[in-house]
């Protein structure tokens, strides 16, 4: 009908544009379809994947904040290990026998030491002082008595748990500074580092060099000690005791021997040891120094008062 009849013709030829018009339509329904459905489909990964991140970003915070506070609790417990918080004395008794001849030297002595102090120790001769440091950084024992550092009870009559402690904790000086002769500042104050295992020839130098820098004695490592002042010599002892950075510091009359001037020094240089967070006990009869200290200890077989 199609090339006989031109109604059918015209008829077919309309079919055939409405065909195309579906058509159309139908696709523009497809392509609509596809922009809602594709755009709904990105726009649920954008959701999902904002959320995603965020829930990421929270949790990477939350780990940085962990691994921080981590961190912190390490070096702060670090830190607070190198430093004796207290030493507590009670009850302390000890007596000295020489043929017949008994002499109590403590007698129920009890106090308590903070870290971070400089303490000075004041008190006629023969009340027990010298005793007291030395029951304290383990080079002798008690009759009784009950001897703690921070919160852990010592054993004073073992000497080779006493020995340990007073290698690795515990510094000491002395009035006539007890420094081999005949060895140079150097090897003075590497002495102590020759029982620490692990410590390479190079450390050890480091640590010495450092040591001496800070005290201001550099320029003399080499030098034996009878080439030096009495002040330089302290400075010496100084840096031999904290050459492994002691928990404990006990100083024997340090300035008792020195001038003025060098007692002066000394002192300073204690002062800024206590300061940076090491406990320093000093047996002092210079009345100026000591009501300086931070605390004042003074007492006899009498009486004792903080």
């Amino acid at each position: 009908g199609l090339f006989f009849t031109g109604n059918s013709w015209i008829c077919a030829k309309s079919k055939k544009k409405s065909d195309h018009i579906a058509d159309a339509f139908m696709y523009r329904g497809f392509v609509i379809f596809k922009r809602i459905f594709f755009t709904g489909f990105c726009t649920n990964c954008i959701i999902i994947l904002f959320v995603q991140h965020c829930l990421e970003y929270a949790l990477y915070k939350l780990y940085v904040r962990f691994v921080t506070l981590y961190i912190i609790i390490k070096y702060v417990i670090i830190i607070a290990g190198r430093f004796i918080v207290e030493i507590a004395l009670k009850n302390i008794c000890k007596t000295y026998q020489k043929g017949k001849n008994i002499t109590k030297v403590l007698d129920n002595f009890t106090a308590r030491f903070d870290g971070s102090t400089l303490y000075a120790i004041q008190g006629r001769s023969g009340c027990g002082k010298t005793t007291l440091l030395n029951i304290i950084g383990g080079l002798c024992g008690i009759d009784s008595g009950e001897y703690f550092v921070d919160g852990k009870r010592m054993e004073p009559n073992n000497m080779r748990a006493m020995l340990d402690f007073r290698r690795n904790q515990v510094g000491i000086i002395v009035q006539d500074f007890a420094l081999l002769q005949d060895r140079s500042v150097f090897a003075n104050v590497e002495l102590p580092l020759k029982h620490t295992e692990g410590l390479r020839r190079t450390e050890r130098e480091q640590m010495v060099m450092e040591g001496l820098k800070k005290l201001g004695m550099e320029g003399k490592a080499r030098s034996l000690p009878t080439e030096l002042s009495g002040g330089e010599k302290q400075r010496v002892a100084i840096a031999r005791a904290m050459i492994q950075t002691p928990k404990l510091l006990l100083a024997d009359e340090p300035t008792g021997s020195l001038d003025a001037y060098n007692a002066e020094a000394v002192f300073q240089i204690l002062k800024q040891i206590a300061q940076a967070g090491t406990l320093v006990l000093m047996v002092t009869h210079d009345r100026g120094l000591a009501e300086r200290c931070d605390k004042l200890l003074i007492w006899n077989k009498r009486e004792q008062k903080m």
